[in-house]
């Protein structure tokens, strides 16, 4: 068939379709010509052969052609014949995917044709061999009807007859002796049956004793544990207040020890005002000129004592001058040696007054210099102001914020993104980065944290931009931040300390919160109108920082050390209203003076810069003030246990982890797991759950549900895979942090309807998560432990 196909092929002309196309060019022509070569050598491969003159082309095609002609579009042309050749390569594709599915299936025929053929030997030679035997038979059976084989025949029924005596009585003997052995094997197994009866009549005794004894060992353990519960409540409650009594005291000495180093430290900086007021002199030479001064401060009270009062001074010039009147009439009454006598008594008086009077004037002039002297005092502070408004004039009003502007080093954001491929990955990577961390100084030091602490406080960051986290004194309240900041940055340049004010080079920043703080200019500072300059306090200068380019695309944490030892509702109010807006709405109004502005401020406001995030630290004790619901339904509530000292791998590969990458990875997860919040949308819609939380006035908000899928989603993403449980774990958290807390200490709960509360919602829980409450039940636990006590 391929063979007349190639003499057909052989016996045509290769004809092109005509066409009247001009202006042909020769790249053109070569273009066509290898299409056409092409097309040829396919339709060849095909043995479709070459067209015949006589075969018109199709209404389409001539239709094709004519326009290419009519608008001379040669390059019209080409695309028809590209076309045409795709069509063609697309055929022979088809065309060798049936020869290959053609091959197979002949391939297929020829292995079942051999194993047919096989088959049909097998039954031939089976065939063969039974016609033979059945040849044999029938040759047999007519030799027999013949009789050619009688007396061999009769030779055999003689001894077969014979056997079968000797067989029969074989048999007799054989059944004689298998009948005694049966009445033997009867008796026997009477006997077995009998001691078999008597072993399960003991069996029974034994698992009836056995049965209780297990009973006895459960009765005693319940016993046990009663005890061992009766003894534990006992000694708890005896060594738990005595534990809390041992705790309170070390808190209350710990204060006071943070107490004293305040009072040490203002009592060094008098120290050194003292030394600056007597010049640097040593304790001994300023003891010595103190008492030297006491000794002069004596000397002159006294002289200032045993002067004359003024007024007993005017007492005495009154009397002298009726002295001086009785005189002028005792004149005419006395003698002229009288009167002699009375003038030179006279005259004592008044160089004694004399004396008083030159003192009197000492004194005034004293006064006068005094005042003097003050006057001129004021004159020169007032000049000392002057020049000081001269040197702050304008842009000296922000020292810091100037001093950061102009400084290099911050001012160049560069360095190489190198990013983990998922959150997964990156929890994995801080984790071991915290482990083989170094201080500001290069030290090595090593913090471990759990990785579900690090996934709940990482989802916390996509949740809200502030984050409270609990625990008593050492459980690493400020160094979960601090480490994880500088974790992010393997860049030298956020290493260490930084040249700029020995503040560190990563991205954050500790500021300690003070029992008298008020309000929002304790936290960000104030204008001093009388030094012309602002004060800019440790939080305005960490939110500046967050400006600087250095930081501007890495995550900025501001830890406010120990939130709780003021109302964060007075001071950090403004704040919390900030954060309820979008991220482009986040600016605090400084100053109104355009003069006085920066390069990061705004028509006086100052922006917070949307990679920054809030980070406080609360104590549990009674120094320490409670956070009022406003506070805590904008956070996520972390709260810390003890943290015990583990060793595990440090960092292999290292990272710098940018800002766009974390947020784009959010945005990635609250897209990819939206499936896994809608089951817990679904949980919180639950009938049973909304109707126990209601029992108990705790209502579930749209702000909290938006918060949820913030955290869940990336929680999730950041786990190992395990969706179920993830999840199980994210509700746990939110439900105990921001929910089942408002359960605490409230004096109209019960320990009965505690109880009954803590078993209906771990029912619930349990059967729609398959897990535990694990955090849930320990808060309700504790409260009824307090509600029992």
């Amino acid at each position: 068939m391929t063979k007349n196909k190639k003499n057909k092929n052989a016996g045509q002309k290769k004809v092109m379709p005509s066409t009247p196309v001009k202006k042909i060019t020769d790249d053109v022509k070569e273009s066509a010509s290898n299409l056409e070569e092409k097309t040829i050598e396919k339709m060849g491969e095909l043995g479709i052969g070459e067209p015949d003159e006589s075969v018109e082309l199709s209404k389409e095609s001539a239709e094709k052609l004519e326009a290419a002609a009519k608008k001379e579009d040669v390059q019209g042309y080409l695309q028809y014949l590209r076309n045409l050749n795709l069509r063609l390569e697309a055929i022979q594709k088809q065309i060798a995917e049936a020869k290959e599915k053609t091959d197979a299936a002949k391939q297929k025929i020829e292995v079942e044709k051999k194993m047919v053929e096989d088959d049909r030997k097998k039954y031939q030679e089976k065939l063969e061999a039974v016609n033979k035997k059945d040849k044999d038979l029938t040759e047999q059976q007519m030799a027999l009807e013949n009789g050619e084989y009688s007396s061999v025949v009769r030779s055999l029924l003689d001894k077969m007859k014979e056997t079968e005596h000797s067989i029969f009585e074989d048999t007799g003997s054989r059944i004689e002796e298998l009948k005694s052995m049966h009445s033997a094997a009867v008796s026997r197994i009477t006997e077995s049956q009998s001691e078999f009866e008597k072993l399960e009549d003991k069996k029974l005794e034994l698992l009836k004793a056995e049965r209780e004894l297990k009973r006895s060992q459960k009765r005693l353990e319940i016993e046990r544990k009663s005890i061992e519960e009766d003894i534990k409540e006992e000694y708890q409650l005896k060594y738990d207040s005595e534990l809390k009594t041992i705790q309170d005291d070390l808190d209350r000495y710990k204060k006071r020890f943070e107490n004293l180093s305040k009072e040490k430290d203002a009592i060094s900086e008098e120290l050194e005002k003292i030394r600056g007021a007597f010049d640097g002199a040593e304790p001994s030479t300023m003891v010595e000129k103190i008492q030297y001064y006491k000794d002069q401060v004596l000397s002159l009270t006294e002289e200032r004592d045993q002067r004359i009062d003024p007024e007993i001074y005017e007492q005495e010039v009154t009397a002298v001058k009726k002295l001086k009147e009785s005189v002028r009439d005792l004149q005419a009454k006395v003698s002229e040696k009288e009167l002699a006598e009375i003038q030179e008594l006279l005259a004592k008086d008044d160089q004694l007054s004399v004396l008083r009077m030159k003192q009197k004037f000492a004194e005034e002039n004293a006064e006068i210099k005094e005042k003097h002297y003050l006057s001129e005092i004021a004159s020169l502070r007032e000049t000392i102001r002057q020049l000081q408004d001269d040197s702050t004039k304008n842009t000296a009003v922000f020292e810091y914020a100037l001093a950061a502007d102009k400084e290099p080093s911050l001012q160049d954001p560069s360095f190489d993104r190198k990013e983990p491929n998922d959150l997964s990955e990156f929890v994995s990577y801080i984790q071991k980065r915290m482990v083989s961390s170094t201080d500001n100084e290069g030290n090595k030091t090593s913090f471990y944290y759990d990785q579900d602490t690090i996934r709940i406080f990482l989802a916390g960051l996509n949740m809200s931009p502030l984050t409270l986290l609990w625990g008593i004194s050492g459980t690493g309240k400020t160094s979960l931040p601090r480490e994880f900041a500088k974790a992010l940055m393997a860049d030298k340049k956020y290493f260490g300390v930084s040249s700029f004010r020995k503040e560190p080079n990563a991205s954050y920043r500790i500021c300690e919160v003070q029992s008298g703080w008020r309000d929002r200019m304790d936290l960000m500072g104030y204008y001093n109108s009388f030094e012309k300059k602002y004060n800019e306090t440790k939080f305005f200068k960490a939110i500046y920082m967050a400006n600087q380019p250095k930081y501007r695309n890495t995550l900025f944490f501001i830890i406010l050390d120990e939130m709780n030892l003021s109302r964060p509702e007075h001071y950090f109010a403004d704040f919390l209203s900030m954060l309820e807006q979008s991220e482009d709405q986040w600016y605090i109004t400084i100053n109104d003076k355009p003069e006085t502005w920066t390069a990061h401020m705004d028509g006086g406001k100052l922006r917070v810069p949307e990679n920054v995030r809030f980070i406080g630290t609360a104590n549990h004790d009674e120094t320490t003030l409670e956070f009022a619901p406003k506070t805590y339904d904008r956070s996520n509530v972390i709260e810390l246990p003890r943290n015990i000292i583990k060793k595990g791998e440090g960092a292999v590969a290292y990272y710098n982890i940018s800002y766009t990458w974390l947020k784009e990875r959010f945005n990635q997860a609250e897209t990819t797991f939206a499936p896994v919040y809608a089951k817990f949308k679904d949980f919180l819609d639950k009938g049973d759950l909304k109707k126990l939380l209601e029992e108990q006035n705790i209502g579930i908000g749209n702000r909290f549900e938006k918060q949820a899928e913030k955290f869940i989603t990336v929680f999730v993403a950041s786990g190992s895979g395990d969706y179920q449980k993830d999840l199980a774990k994210a509700a746990d958290h939110l439900i105990t942090s921001r929910l089942l807390r408002t359960m605490r200490d409230r004096y109209e709960l019960n320990k009965e309807n505690l109880q009954s509360f803590r078993l209906s919602f771990e029912v619930i829980f349990e059967d729609y998560f398959k897990q535990k409450p694990t955090r849930a039940l320990a808060l309700l636990d504790d409260e009824i432990k307090k509600k029992t006590n």
